[in-house]
């Protein structure tokens, strides 16, 4: 049987919490508060017609945002396609038809035309586009969680499936070796939302706390 990645990591989250897991430049965020949010966009997820098997693109810098967003993704048998919140709007949109994704979560202020805007939950917005032909991935990868794009430093950039099974193994193996705990802060002055598996969702699930600020040097963050 499937282990939900979210499942999973939602009950290590849940076990900490309202200890802080995120400090940035709005606030502190925590364990608790992340759960919270996730079940909030899963259920607009649900209420959006957002079903089991659609990939869903996310293009957001915050982690505050991006955790709960991804956690919600994976909750609803969605697959995530997580892609640099920098990236182009012509070069997003041909990823999303090459991969097959008709769905964009963004913060309210960006700007994607041509495609229908529908509220998700505090200062996000879920894009739809039907043009898109979605590829039906869990025929292929019934345990598919995430696709990743390779850098393209050898070749056109190609989607990559992570499962679910490989997030849960990834996570915990990165924390183990790194030996990050609860008592642990990480400061970051660059964005952890577009390589995060064995960054930001690590650090989290072994519950150390994530100062985050893209703004800022770490010596200044310290």
């Amino acid at each position: 049987m499937t282990r939900s990645a979210s499942a999973t990591l939602g009950v290590i989250f849940e076990s900490y919490g309202d200890k802080p897991a995120i400090i940035d430049e709005v606030g502190t965020l925590s364990y608790a508060e992340i759960v919270a949010r996730s079940k909030d966009i899963s259920a607009s997820l649900n209420k959006h017609n957002c079903l089991e098997g659609s990939i869903v693109t996310i293009t957001l810098s915050q982690l505050r945002e991006f955790i709960p967003t991804l956690l919600a993704i994976l909750e609803n048998q969605c697959i995530a396609l997580p892609l640099a919140p920098n990236t182009p709007l012509a070069i997003l949109q041909n990823s999303m038809t090459a991969i097959g994704s008709p769905w964009l979560v963004t913060s309210n202020g960006a700007n994607h035309p041509q495609m229908s805007r529908l509220p998700l939950g505090s200062n996000l917005s879920l894009n739809y586009t039907p043009a898109v032909e979605e590829p039906n991935i869990h025929n292929y990868f019934p345990d598919a969680g995430i696709i990743r794009y390779t850098s393209g430093t050898t070749g056109e950039p190609k989607g990559v499936v992570l499962s679910h099974t490989a997030i849960i193994e990834r996570t915990e193996v990165s924390s183990r070796l790194l030996s990050i705990g609860p008592g642990d802060t990480i400061i970051s002055p660059v964005t952890l939302s577009y390589h995060f598996i064995a960054s930001a969702l690590s650090f989290l699930r072994a519950g150390a706390l994530v100062v985050e600020s893209a703004t800022q040097s770490a010596e200044q963050i310290i």
